[in-house]
């Protein structure tokens, strides 16, 4: 099911909001967050350097090292009234999907959006559906496929043919959740139980043989079981590297002991962030297990705005000043780079590639003095500038 319990719900309702930058999420073992973009989103998704957030009946592309929003496309159908319920961005980086619900499950849309044209295409229906993956250029997605919530949920093969003859391909219980697949086609599930929950994955050969084979459905059980989890996740998120980030929510008599988790790759996992709201989407950029700048997990917890998880950040720090604050010169750079900015303290500078690993690194005293990139190979990299109150992020090209 994907509906929320009502005494849960109720209480997100009474407690709908907070001071995002000072609570919304407690760091664990040197994390800290900060909040980089305004406004209260539904769904977000990260794609390279663009994180692309959907709300409403709207779609924001934001560019994650200016932070500004480079477009926004609206749907065009303003008759059409539903509830976003995930935005995924399609692997070659061309299509946007985003779907949407309905109160009763009678007119669940899920279109995409060409970013070439800009149109919206609406592709399918599918009632209560809840979050949408590719597997080996399929849609797969999670959610009941049904107007009765009292159905169990699944993972579905797509039909975008304009019939809706969505294929169960793994028959599931509880509460519909997030899901993602690796580049090998191995599907991954955190569970949304009452009791009993786990991080899934299915192999891609077990995959394969259901595709070819109309009549056989996978199970729960059909999965590897990487780590279990104590309470039911909402969303889940591979980052570029294939490190597994997930989100859990408990509710403990009045109140949430939700935390964002990262699997260990043994039996366990690593605890992130955590909070006392209800955790909803995220998404994850560079590489997470990196303690560098750039690596870094979005998230959103019901009724507030997208904060940012990431590593080795001081306490104090509570803001981002994304680089419309500073400007590094020559760009592109050849031999050395200077950055200047209004009122510039004294910093620490890291440079680090579209990986999210660390090239260079060294204290800046003023404008005036310059950094040696000749060591670097050419391409594009993240340089972060970290003051005692604030941090500075620009794209640097290095020919």
């Amino acid at each position: 099911m994907k509906k929320i319990s009502f005494v849960v719900l109720m209480t997100l309702l009474v407690n709908p909001g907070i001071d995002a930058q000072e609570s919304f999420l407690t760091p664990s073992d040197g994390l800290t967050t900060s909040i980089p973009f305004e406004g209260i989103y539904s769904a977000l998704e990260i794609s390279n350097n663009t994180l692309y957030a959907l709300e409403a009946d709207t779609v924001y592309f934001i560019d994650l090292i200016s932070g500004s929003t480079l477009k926004k496309l609206g749907l065009p159908d303003q008759s059409y009234k539903g509830f976003p319920s995930f935005i995924t961005i399609s692997p070659n980086a061309t299509d946007v999907w985003v779907g949407y619900t309905t109160g009763d499950n009678s007119d669940d849309r899920i279109y995409y959006i060409n970013t070439t044209d800009n149109i919206w295409n609406h592709v399918a229906t599918f009632p209560a559906n809840f979050d949408l993956a590719f597997w080996k250029g399929q849609a797969i997605v999670t959610g009941l496929n049904s107007s009765s919530w009292s159905d169990p949920t699944g993972i579905w093969l797509l039909d975008d043919s304009g019939q809706d003859k969505h294929r169960l391909l793994i028959a599931l219980d509880g509460y519909s959740a997030g899901l993602d697949i690796d580049n090998a086609g191995n599907v991954y599930y955190a569970s949304s139980y009452f009791s009993d929950n786990a991080l899934l994955k299915w192999n891609t050969d077990d995959i394969t043989a259901v595709m070819e084979s109309t009549n056989d459905t996978l199970k729960a059980e059909s999965a590897t079981v990487l780590t279990n989890l104590p309470a039911g996740s909402y969303d889940i998120d591979l980052d570029r590297t294939g490190n597994i980030v997930f989100s859990c929510n408990k509710y403990v008599e009045d109140h949430f002991e939700s935390f964002i988790g990262m699997w260990d790759e043994n039996d366990s996992y690593d605890t992130l962030a955590t909070t006392d709201l209800f955790l909803t989407h995220l998404s994850t950029w560079g590489n997470i297990s990196l303690k560098d700048p750039g690596n870094e997990v979005y998230a959103m917890a019901y009724g507030t705005e997208i904060a940012e998880v990431h590593f080795d950040i001081p306490q104090a720090l509570i803001s981002v000043r994304i680089s419309e604050a500073i400007t590094v010169y020559p760009n592109p750079a050849v031999d050395y780079i200077k950055i200047k900015g209004k009122n510039l303290s004294k910093g620490l500078v890291t440079i680090t590639d579209l990986n999210g690993r660390t090239v260079l690194k060294q204290e800046h005293l003023n404008s005036d003095e310059a950094i040696n990139v000749t060591s670097l190979v050419p391409g594009n990299y993240v340089l972060t500038y970290r003051t005692n109150k604030h941090i500075y992020k620009a794209l640097i090209l290095k020919k």
